[in-house]
């Protein structure tokens, strides 16, 4: 658990320098998405693997919403809205995979078709909350 901390929260560590350029490609937030591999050491696998126990303690605040994707990252009160809007019938809303919290937002507007669940309401009701700013998204 201590490895995971270091990752999200000690970015000075020459460990986690190597950890987010060479594992996850430049971009801590693919530390949720991407896959363990043969590729990889026993320890950076074994730390994909315990994702799922960490993942609400890792909170994404939102600042410009450029780092923070929409579907992956916990930066909303139902986490990852990937698993939060499943069982809806159309539930991607036309959003890609790798889509941004910014990406969905544009001149005073988000970019989400109408609501046709009682949780996509939920959604569009909390995104009404939101109010990005220039600063930087970061974990908590």
């Amino acid at each position: 658990m201590k490895l995971i901390w270091l990752i999200f929260f000690q970015a000075g560590s020459i460990w986690v320098a190597w950890f987010t350029e060479t594992v996850l490609d430049g971009n801590l937030s693919s530390f949720w998405t991407i896959q363990p591999s043969t590729r990889n050491s026993w320890l950076v696998n074994k730390l994909l693997k315990l994702r799922g126990e960490v993942y609400n303690w890792i909170k994404l605040r939102i600042g410009n919403g450029n780092t923070a994707r929409f579907w992956t990252d916990n930066w909303s009160p139902f986490g990852s809205l990937q698993r939060f809007l499943v069982n809806d019938s159309n539930f991607s809303l036309g959003v890609q995979d790798e889509a941004t919290v910014s990406s969905l937002f544009r001149h005073d507007r988000w970019l989400l078709p109408h609501p046709r669940s009682e949780k996509q309401l939920q959604l569009h009701v909390f995104l009404t909350t939101i109010a990005l700013s220039t600063e930087e998204d970061h974990y908590e």
